[in-house]
């Protein structure tokens, strides 16, 4: 937005922050120094934390550490409401969806293509072989490209097992990136993605009929019931656009 980026291990462009507000994203302040946090906010500044998906893949740890620094936070941002309820005795907590990057552009082909983008975590991704991958780490072979890549599919996929935490506590990353790209997406009931978009045709409410619902999907690519569901979509990439 208007603010300034500071990497966070660079303390001393940290300490001479006065009157500000100091986003924190996904790291927890244990991982910073709580003794900069404090002579931050003496010099005035506020501090907001937006969790992401650090709750999901770490929830004992973090439930531990966000409890011990809770008075060091004026702000907690959670991805659903669901994972927002756990935390509202304990800090001061609201939510903030995952917002679509600007650079995902509008799937570029016209035909049924399906992929995953993001990592492959077993307790985070259940994956099928006939399902492209697209890798966005950082460390990935060709990474810069993976949005180019991504416009090259006309529906995503992401299914996880209900036991799963990011079932339960994670972002609607997947969700927000399939609007922003103008795809469907074969999807579980994630919270946070209910939370956004409660009906809509494209759910597994197990990973057994994942196999079933992406022939169904595919079947009915380019049909009145695709386009209806596309414009489903629509209310989730109005509420997840970075100006919203």
């Amino acid at each position: 937005c208007d603010g300034i980026c500071i990497d966070s291990g660079d303390w001393e462009s940290l300490r001479s922050i006065t009157n500000s507000y100091i986003v924190l994203v996904k790291k927890l302040i244990g991982y910073y120094d709580p003794n900069v946090i404090q002579h931050l906010r003496k010099q005035n500044n506020k501090i907001i934390y937006i969790v992401t998906d650090a709750f999901s893949v770490n929830q004992k740890g973090f439930k531990n550490i966000i409890s011990q620094y809770r008075d060091l936070y004026d702000l907690v941002l959670f991805p659903s409401e669901h994972a927002s309820n756990v935390f509202r005795n304990i800090v001061n907590s609201k939510v903030l969806y995952h917002l679509w990057d600007p650079q995902v552009t509008p799937t570029l082909v016209d035909k049924f293509k399906i992929c995953y983008f993001g990592f492959l975590r077993p307790d985070k991704i259940h994956m099928l072989d006939h399902i492209d991958h697209i890798d966005s780490s950082s460390k990935a072979p060709g990474c810069s490209n993976f949005y180019n890549d991504l416009s090259k599919y006309t529906c995503h996929y992401s299914v996880r097992d209900s036991e799963c935490s990011e079932y339960m506590y994670g972002t609607n990353t997947k969700l927000s990136t399939a609007a922003a790209a103008h795809c469907n997406i074969v999807c579980s009931r994630d919270r946070s993605f209910i939370e956004l978009l409660s009906e809509y045709d494209y759910y597994v409410d197990s990973i057994e009929e994942t196999p079933e619902m992406i022939d169904r999907a595919k079947k009915e690519y380019n049909s009145k019931k695709w386009r209806d569901n596309l414009n489903r979509l629509l209310t989730v990439k109005d509420r997840t656009s970075p100006e919203k």
